[in-house]
């Protein structure tokens, strides 16, 4: 199933090349249901962002985002840690999640449902 996909670029996993994309709904892996859970907007210059499936054994992305790029979250279940707060919006259900400002930021999907950790 898909973890992550994207509007605007293509996050490719560790150790091999990103792309650009012309297809919104091109997702990392095949998935079955592509059902959005949330939605990452970077609206900072940049940000880390290291998205795994429970307790990291998948990793799905791990990389720097820029200014534009737009990700759906199509898992049920995703950890999602994001190195500044200030530079990402998530939606979710089309309604802004709220974050702590300006700091590094975990946040655990489970069965859709978004919590800050820690």
């Amino acid at each position: 199933m898909a973890l992550v996909s994207s509007f605007n670029t293509e996050a490719a996993a560790p150790g091999t090349s990103s792309s650009t994309t012309a297809d919104p709904d091109k997702v990392l892996t095949s998935a079955k249901d592509d059902t959005a859970y949330a939605r990452l907007e970077v609206v900072g210059k940049k940000v880390e962002v290291f998205a795994a499936a429970p307790g990291n054994t998948k990793v799905v992305l791990d990389g720097e985002l820029v200014q534009g790029d737009v990700r759906k979250i199509i898992w049920k279940d995703l950890s999602l840690t994001i190195s500044d707060s200030s530079a990402v919006r998530v939606f979710v259900g089309g309604e802004r999640f709220p974050l702590p400002a300006k700091q590094r930021v975990t946040i655990e999907f489970v069965e859709g449902k978004p919590s800050i950790v820690g």
